[in-house]
């Protein structure tokens, strides 16, 4: 979408998911085999199942799209290790580690991959979970915070893009004052 420079200082949330997708490597499990090949970005084969691969998101999500792979989950978007992340958002203050595409690459997976995300359902219950008490964070920080500094370590680039507006406006008030 093309908006004026005026209103449009940072990432739209489409071009995020888009940046996400080509700098995200994930792994796959090629269901026939393929030679090596070269594309503008980098040489990727030769792919023989059942034998896992790295590749960008963007070439997995194409090869499961024409049912050449499967998709292994990536670690972090397991069950057990989004409990211990939603354990982390609401007992720490900081925000818990999280990749900084965590957003665009659980969205991208679970619409075009769920069938490959164990417990797709309870994953997505958890990613909405840990996404509102982050969200939390965000807001009660922005209300605590001096016109200098605001500290956000393990912050996605996904939140700042949503926040983004908002956030700027929330400074200038605060220089106003």
């Amino acid at each position: 979408m093309a908006l004026p420079q005026n209103i449009r200082a940072g990432l739209l949330p489409t071009e995020a998911e888009y940046l996400a997708t080509s700098e995200v490597e994930i792994n796959i499990v090629p269901l026939m085999r393929m030679d090596r090949v070269r594309l503008l970005d980098g040489i990727y084969g030769p792919l023989r199942p059942p034998t896992q691969a790295r590749v960008p998101l963007w070439l997995a999500l194409n090869l499961k799209k024409r049912k050449r792979c499967s998709i292994v989950c990536p670690d972090w978007l397991l069950i057990e290790q989004l409990k211990k992340s939603l354990q982390l958002e609401t007992m720490q203050d900081e925000f818990a580690p999280l990749p900084l595409h965590y957003l665009a690459i659980s969205k991208v997976l679970l619409e075009s991959a769920s069938e490959d995300i164990p417990d797709s359902d309870e994953v997505r219950a958890y990613l909405k979970s840990i996404r509102e008490a982050r969200q939390s964070k965000i807001l009660s920080g922005v209300e605590a915070v001096n016109t200098e500094h605001l500290g956000m370590t393990n912050i996605s680039l996904g939140e700042v893009t949503e926040l983004r507006s908002f956030l700027g406006t929330a400074f200038n008030h605060l220089r106003a004052i």
